[in-house]
């Protein structure tokens, strides 16, 4: 936490991703993060790090869990979006998951 609140996301992203890493299961660990940082007073914070998330757990076919993460990003704000590369690879798991408000919203 000091480390995002005082603005280095990128070094306090890679300590928890190093941490993680540590674990058994990392993308776990990184999904507890993530929880953790929706309760944060850092409004941006878990959107900044969703993005990266997002392209670890599709790479790794958590596809349920992306879009989890994904709705949770869009309720926050609704502008929220992913890193452009993983935008094809959303939409499909939004189709294939009927989730047309997710398609709509990473089209616009």
């Amino acid at each position: 936490y000091a480390l995002l609140s005082r603005g280095n996301l990128d070094g306090g992203f890679a300590h928890l991703q190093e941490h993680a890493a540590a674990s058994g299961e990392p993308l776990l660990v990184e999904l507890a993060y993530f929880n953790a940082m929706l309760r944060w007073d850092l409004p941006d914070v878990p959107l900044h790090f969703a993005r990266g998330f997002l392209s670890r757990l599709l790479d790794a076919g958590q596809h349920a869990i992306a879009l989890k993460v994904t709705l949770q990003c869009l309720h926050r704000n609704a502008r929220f979006r992913p890193h452009t590369a993983d935008v094809p690879r959303l939409l499909v798991v939004a189709e294939q998951a009927g989730h047309e408000d997710v398609r709509r919203a990473l089209r616009s």
